[in-house]
């Protein structure tokens, strides 16, 4: 890797993927609190708040799934980057499941486990697992070799032509059709349009000027607050046009940043790298729990104060930090990465057998 390329990666990329997975992390704190979805007489301001931090938070997947873009255009497909993903979220599905039963066991966690909820999360693995976004992600990953076959080789106004289909038109008749076209964003079809979106900024490089681009930001984050101070609907949601250009913005703020400072790109670097684990450790119905559970103490503890969602989705992400290091160093006592390439090679074999066979 070049001194350019690797600090492309570490002070953009890594960027984006550390803010985007904290994003993550304060909306679900939102969430867990009712804290944008319920009005509470004396805490109005609170509510307002907690609205635009939803907005500001909103995008964190978006970015997510675009970075998947940029970084993959030009990169080998392998299937065992996805064994990788795979075998951590196995991991971290039946690791915490074990774990949440163990505490509630010895009642230090008031958390239990249906039988049918260690079915449900063990059943699933091999469909891509409980959790949606790696569900989804794993339909994108079998397209992008395709994908990339295409988007390497379309000009750059059929890209633009492509872009404007994907995120002005089909969004716009989403807000009346979304049964039929992208829903809400959960889904494979949204990662691939935002994949798409990224492998754009991959290849021409796009750039914008900063103030422009924090302009748009701020105004596409407060349409939700205006929209509910006025007493009319807000366009919350992934696939809203004002968090579509939000997301792009913040990207293009973002992903060709320079830092000079080798501390800080030593903490950037080893925090992107637990970004994709903070997911997985928050979001299992026990991280959930645990999760929810540190909200309702700093809500009722506090009287709700404003940096609640922002402190608390701090304080997830660090402490995920430990259980990644426990999980990497584990697997590399029983040298998963061996497993994880072996698997690779005789799925390829067997792949590429089976192409041969029908193509005769």
């Amino acid at each position: 890797m070049n001194q350019k390329s690797t600090k492309e990666r570490l002070f953009g990329i890594d960027l984006l993927r550390i803010l985007a997975m904290y994003m993550i992390c304060l909306i679900h704190s939102n969430a867990h609190g009712n804290a944008h979805t319920e009005l509470r007489i004396n805490y109005e301001t609170f509510f307002y708040f907690s609205t635009w931090t939803e907005s500001f938070g909103l995008i964190g997947v978006n970015l997510f799934a675009m970075i998947t873009g940029y970084v993959c255009l030009q990169r080998k497909w392998k299937i065992e980057r996805y064994i990788n993903l795979w075998l951590a979220v196995a991991f971290y599905s039946i690791f915490l499941m074990l774990t949440g039963i163990i505490l509630t066991k010895f009642q230090v966690f008031n958390y239990g486990f249906s039988f049918q909820d260690t079915i449900n999360i063990v059943a699933t693995l091999p469909f891509g697992s409980t959790y949606w976004y790696f569900a989804a992600y794993t339909g994108l990953f079998f397209f992008i070799p395709f994908l990339n076959d295409v988007l390497l080789k379309c000009s750059k106004a059929q890209f633009i032509s492509l872009l404007v289909v994907l995120f002005i038109l089909i969004p716009f008749f989403n807000l009346k059709s979304n049964d039929i076209y992208i829903a809400s964003g959960y889904n494979f079809t949204w990662l691939i349009f935002l994949y798409i979106g990224g492998a754009y900024i991959k290849r021409f490089q796009i750039q914008f000027n900063s103030l422009t681009l924090i302009s748009l930001m701020l105004l596409c984050s407060i349409i939700p607050l205006i929209c509910r101070l006025m007493s009319i609907p807000a366009p919350f949601g992934y696939c809203y046009h004002n968090f579509i250009l939000y997301t792009f913005c913040t990207f293009l703020l973002l992903y060709k940043i320079k830092i000079r400072s080798t501390k800080l790109r030593t903490i950037i670097l080893r925090a992107s790298q637990i970004s994709f684990a903070v997911y997985l450790i928050h979001q299992h119905p026990v991280g959930s729990a645990i999760h929810a559970e540190v909200v309702h103490y700093t809500l009722y503890n506090y009287d709700y104060p404003l940096w609640f969602a922002f402190a608390v989705a701090l304080c997830i992400y660090i402490a995920c930090a430990p259980i990644e290091y426990f999980r990497i160093k584990l697997f590399q006592i029983v040298k998963i990465q061996a497993l994880s390439q072996c698997s690779a090679n005789i799925l390829e074999k067997i792949f590429r057998h089976c192409v041969k066979k029908v193509a005769k």
